[in-house]
């Protein structure tokens, strides 16, 4: 599904067919040392593999099935960086244990027509807090604010609840998602948050008059167009 920029495989894209008649949740296994026992004819589109299904006046576009993988393997593959399980967590369970707290209020927020809840990259939040926990209703919460941020995404690359600001642009969240889903939607919108970056100013401070800029700008309230 992609790969490294040296060419080995970043992530794969696994699809079977199986049934839930009787059971609501069942048990895979995966094994990269064998041979391959079945094939498909051919690739299932992800869209085909959803619902659309409405909540707190969104349409979200949920998966079918829930694929859930152990929290250490994700945090073993670095799909969303250096995450440790929670579980072994020793040094800073207070952390994990904050994320949990803190969760289940936080859900009211995902598809807020306000802006800024929507600060700080909420969809690779919710992804990590997934990575590190490995449970059901916290990759649900990823996927549903990475939908409303992908739907809500403009052409110019900016997030149209708050036009023209780079704060509000986000890429990792999606980036994750797409690699843990295959869904293309994800990483289209990586590359449409590419574009509002061409509509950003830098301004560039060289040497000790770095300073200068700082006090110039602590009175006037900007930069000057040239130090």
């Amino acid at each position: 599904m992609d790969r490294c920029a040296e060419g080995s495989l970043r992530s794969a894209l696994i699809q079977f067919q199986l049934a839930f008649d009787t059971q609501q949740e069942r048990r895979v296994t995966i094994r990269w040392d064998r041979p391959r026992q079945r094939s498909r004819r051919g690739k299932t589109a992800v869209a085909a593999t959803q619902v659309e299904r409405e909540q707190e006046g969104f349409v979200f576009h949920q998966p079918k099935v829930l694929a859930l993988v152990p929290p250490e393997w994700l945090c073993a593959s670095l799909v969303a960086w250096q995450q440790v399980p929670a579980s072994v967590n020793d040094i800073a369970p207070w952390f994990d244990q904050h994320l949990l707290d803190q969760f289940p209020g936080s859900l009211v927020h995902i598809a807020s027509p306000k802006y800024a809840p929507h600060l700080y990259d909420r969809p690779a939040t919710y992804a990590k807090i997934y990575v590190r926990h490995g449970q059901p209703e916290q990759l649900q919460a990823a996927l549903q604010s990475a939908d409303f941020y992908v739907q809500h995404l403009g052409e110019d690359g900016f997030f149209t609840l708050k036009p023209g600001d780079h704060k509000y642009v986000y890429a990792e969240g999606a980036a994750i998602l797409y690699l843990l889903t295959g869904d293309e939607r994800y990483r289209q919108a990586v590359l449409q948050s590419l574009i509002s970056w061409s509509k950003w100013q830098a301004c560039r401070l060289r040497g000790r008059r770095i300073l200068d800029g700082a006090a110039y700008r602590f009175r006037h309230g900007r930069l000057p167009a040239r130090l």
